[in-house]
């Protein structure tokens, strides 16, 4: 081989490598890269993961808290009638099971930050809800702030403002979970039914609405 070819071959070879070690160069670059956009799509995920998580836990705080609030409601309609009944017939009421009042914590607290995970009528209903139990509450306080246990007129009349309020809740509470009502009861009968409630006073309703049927 002439010398001019030999240097040309190196000359060739050469340059090769330096073409092959340009790429190599950028390999460690782009592998950098690649990393950090995979990590970046792997902290993206978990976060919009984690934020769907506590969404979900949230709406679950609060469906188990308006579970709790219907079943409280519950309990405050049977003891209120009872309370009436034995208003009525003027007897001494030895102690009661009536709460102070009711607290939705959970949905004054996460309600508006998950609202959107509600329809325009959940979202009306929870809202009219809170508003309602501060009357439910008020007439509890009332209620307590009776001293006199021989003052029937005012127990019947304050367990009666109780029924009525517990009652609205109660609906709203059933409206939150999609029930439709027929409306061929008054709600307190419906309720009483409900609940398997044995009261003179529903009794007396009952028996006047079966009336009123009759002459119509």
């Amino acid at each position: 081989m002439e010398i001019d070819t030999f240097a040309q071959c190196l000359n060739y070879l050469g340059l090769a490598q330096n073409k092959k070690t340009t790429v190599e160069l950028l390999i460690p670059g782009l592998s950098s890269l690649v990393g950090v956009i995979a990590g970046a799509s792997i902290t993206m995920l978990r976060e919009k993961n984690k934020e769907k998580s506590t969404l979900k836990n949230k709406k679950m705080c609060i469906t188990e808290e308006l579970n709790r609030t219907k079943d409280n409601l519950e309990h405050i309609f049977k003891e209120a009638i009872r309370i009436h009944d034995d208003s009525v017939k003027e007897h001494i009421i030895p102690g009661h099971q009536l709460r102070l009042e009711i607290s939705l914590p959970f949905v004054s607290e996460h309600f508006t930050s998950i609202a959107h995970k509600y329809s325009i009528e959940q979202r009306s209903h929870i809202i009219q809800l809170s508003e309602i139990i501060k009357e439910v509450n008020q007439q509890l306080q009332e209620f307590h702030a009776l001293r006199n246990p021989s003052n029937f007129s005012g127990s019947a009349l304050t367990s009666l403002n109780i029924i009525s309020a517990t009652i609205h809740c109660h609906r709203i509470l059933d409206l939150i979970e999609g029930a439709k009502f027929k409306h061929n009861k008054l709600a307190i009968i419906e309720l009483s039914d409900k609940l398997k409630i044995s009261s003179p006073y529903v009794e007396t309703l009952r028996s006047s609405l079966d009336k009123t049927k009759e002459k119509a």
